[in-house]
């Protein structure tokens, strides 16, 4: 083995390393992503829950003015 072969191989495990960093980031991103998406649904359907509980109030009170 010589000094080629060894810098070939840090090479190939930089190569390597680098690869595995970006897939961790990537998964760590999307997981990231999907989390914030469920929080906007349930802002969203907390959202729509109130504005529907405030019109059904707003409507009993105009059937009972």
């Amino acid at each position: 083995m010589n000094f080629d072969d060894v810098l070939f191989g840090l090479i190939l495990c930089g190569i390597g390393l680098a690869g595995a960093c970006f897939r961790s980031e990537y998964v760590l991103l999307r997981e990231h992503r999907a989390i914030e998406r469920r929080k906007e649904r349930l802002m969203r359907e907390l959202h729509l829950k109130r504005l529907s509980s405030q019109v059904d109030g707003g409507e009993h009170f105009a059937q009972t003015g």
